[in-house]
């Protein structure tokens, strides 16, 4: 059996559909007019998003790890799981593990 709605409740659904896109452009246009701004080249940016010949070589000072992560790993196996890191890991790692853990 078919249901028939009167014209009245067809114009609400398309009224109550069309301030919903409304409200939901009224939202999103700030964001995205923040987002445009972002992205424009002019006061604000000092070039583009990418370099023009991006390199791995760090200008000669290569980035070198400050911690080794398996004393970490050492710790939370020691302190936090109760298991002996010495036999997980097959060494000792324990020294050099930072304090905040």
């Amino acid at each position: 059996m078919a249901m028939v709605q009167p014209k009245s409740a067809r114009y609400r659904l398309w009224a109550t559909h069309a301030a919903l896109l409304a409200f939901v452009a009224a939202i999103l246009f700030p964001l995205l007019m923040v987002v445009s701004i972002s992205f424009r080249e002019g006061n604000f940016a000092t070039g583009s998003l990418f370099p023009d010949n991006p390199t791995l070589e760090n200008n000669g000072a290569d980035v070198h790890y400050e911690t080794d992560f398996r004393s970490v790993y050492a710790r939370v196996i020691d302190a936090w799981l109760g298991a002996d890191s010495t036999s997980v890991l097959g060494a000792d790692f324990r020294v050099g593990a930072p304090a905040f853990l």
